[in-house]
């Protein structure tokens, strides 16, 4: 969902910075986003703005988004400032799937070097000490 969500924050950042209208950018966000279950929140948004709710209301609503993403984007709707502070959405959330991808996988090479200790220790017939 992280990855999702920071594809959409970045493609609105784009779109905005470039001087498409908020409705818009919500619509071709739309079309590009490849997480279903963004894109059915992404599908809502449009006629809540529409009907004069601000976007930090609606993706507020929806649970969807990270908190903070939603904190972050809600401020920098606020402050005149929503296409820049996307960017920093985008940026904190494609930080984060990458360190959790660099758990995982640090957890994978730990995983796989404690089975090689083990059957290195096998192999040689003797048993490390217990602690």
């Amino acid at each position: 969902q992280k990855a999702g969500t920071a594809r959409f924050a970045r493609t609105m950042q784009t779109l905005l910075a470039s001087g498409v209208n908020l409705i818009d950018a919500v619509e071709i966000c739309k079309a590009t986003v490849d997480n279903a279950v963004i894109e059915s929140a992404v599908a809502k948004i449009r006629g809540e703005i529409e009907a004069g709710k601000t976007f930090g209301m609606v993706i507020t609503k929806l649970k969807v988004f990270p908190d903070m993403a939603v904190q972050m984007i809600t401020v920098g709707e606020s402050t005149g400032n929503l296409d820049q502070m996307l960017d920093k959405v985008a940026d904190w959330l494609d930080g984060r799937s990458a360190l959790d991808e660099g758990t995982d996988a640090q957890w994978a090479m730990q995983y796989v070097a404690k089975v090689l200790r083990a059957e290195s220790w096998g192999r040689n017939g003797w048993l490390p000490p217990v602690s």
